[in-house]
Parts: structure tokens; sequence; C-alpha cells
């Protein structure tokens, strides 16, 4: 699980089941934070069919995502492995940037 880049920490814990000879298993995760918004820009492909690639390669992208080295690499990759499904030799760089808020 922490290998996905999606979670800081993870644990579990045993103890005897109340009213039976049995176990309870509990599991502790704590999700990776700030999460940022993905913007997708600068690719020779639709923002959307993009997204919708990388929402099938990785259960974990969203609307936003934390920018880990594990999450930024994974979806470099798979959005490597779009543009390869498409004919195009592009390389993608993810990173974490600053976004201007836009004048009125």
């Amino acid at each position: 699980m922490l290998a996905t880049g999606v979670f800081e920490t993870a644990g579990y814990k045993f103890a005897p089941a109340v009213g039976s000879g049995g176990y309870a298993a509990s599991f502790q995760v704590v999700e990776v934070e700030p999460i940022y918004p993905v913007r997708i820009e600068g690719l020779n492909a639709p923002d959307t069919e993009v997204a919708a690639w990388l929402h099938q390669k990785d259960p974990f992208f969203g609307p936003k995502i934390p920018a880990t080295a594990a999450i930024l690499k994974r979806d470099a990759a798979a959005i490597e492995e779009y543009l390869s499904s498409k004919g195009s030799h592009e390389k993608s760089r993810e990173r974490l940037s600053p976004i201007r808020p836009s004048s009125s």
C-alpha cells in the first residue's frame, strides 16, 4: 500500500472478536496530504482522453492527487503509454507547480 504513493502510513491489528472464538482485524491508513488539482496540458491529445486513460491505469487518479514521486512517475509512464498507443513518442513530465490566478 505504501508503494502506491497515496498513503502516508498503513497498519493493522488483530484482537479477539467479541462473542466468538475468532479474531477481529482492524486496518488503519493515513492518506498523503496535501492533494493538488491535476492539469493536463501541452500534449497532442485531448485532455479528457488522457485523464480517462490515467483513471483506467491508476485507480487512485482523480481531479486531485498527492504529488508523491511514486504517483508522478506512475502517471508519467501511463501518459507515455497512452501517447505511444496513438503513434506518438512524446515524453511526459509531471510536476508540481503553482497556478497563477487568472486576471479578470
